[in-house]
């Protein structure tokens, strides 16, 4: 909405009932209906692809531990500081050796089911392939890019 621009909503008539001023929101019936059906849980959900999960726990056990650290939209695995989830941290978390870890990590890797990549420096982050499990439906493209060839995408839309 521009600075000068002016949004009415008006009855059948085509007499105004309201004005909108910026910031606010047209919901529809439905959308009403379903927020006072329905209740926000304090639990957090994944989605998982099920034909994959099972290929992909035997691949490595680690990766029941990693999904829930999935981040919404971009697939990070970070903790809910923020802090990106690394071999070293997960195996001080996990009481688990950092060789086992780093091992599991790297199969993980050539199976396109995570992808380090470099955020600055020498700090790295590293990804869940979204064709397996995400937080959300929606995924970002940046996301979605990294994981492009990986085996787990289906040509059928």
């Amino acid at each position: 909405m521009d600075s000068g621009e002016q949004l009415y909503i008006v009855n059948d008539s085509g007499e105004v009932i309201h004005s909108l001023e910026r910031g606010d929101r047209i919901l529809r019936y439905k959308s009403k209906k379903y927020l006072q059906d329905t209740e926000k849980t304090k639990y957090r959900f994944i989605k998982l692809n099920i034909e994959y999960l099972v290929e992909v726990l035997d691949i490595a056990p680690i990766v029941k531990y990693l999904l829930r650290y999935i981040s919404f939209t971009t697939n990070l695995l970070a903790y809910e500081n923020y802090v990106y989830v690394t071999p070293r941290n997960l195996s001080m978390i996990m009481g688990k050796s950092l060789s086992n870890i780093r091992k599991q990590f790297q199969k993980l890797e050539r199976y396109d089911v995570i992808k380090k990549q470099r955020i600055s420096g020498n700090k790295y982050a590293y990804y869940f392939n979204p064709y397996i499990a995400s937080r959300s439906s929606r995924i970002e493209i940046d996301t979605l890019n990294l994981f492009c060839n990986s085996r787990y995408v289906r040509s059928d839309k």
